[in-house]
């Protein structure tokens, strides 16, 4: 939350235009016993993105197994 709340406070200068970023973010954990490799995993995380912006953006999403 920290970096994501740094990153919407940084004021952005592109030559006399400010730009206003967001940042969402979709984290996955691997859990050997039940998934079945690392594409696996890149798709939780994917899913958990998906989710983060399909809800307004500019947030964590968090898989948990």
């Amino acid at each position: 939350q920290r970096i994501r709340k740094t990153i919407i406070d940084h004021k952005f200068e592109k030559g006399s235009n400010m730009l206003k970023l967001t940042v969402s973010v979709g984290i996955a954990s691997y859990a050997p016993e039940t998934d079945t490799g690392f594409p696996a995993l890149v798709q939780k995380a994917l899913d958990a993105l998906t989710s983060a912006m399909d809800q307004g953006g500019n947030q964590i999403k968090i898989v948990n197994n």
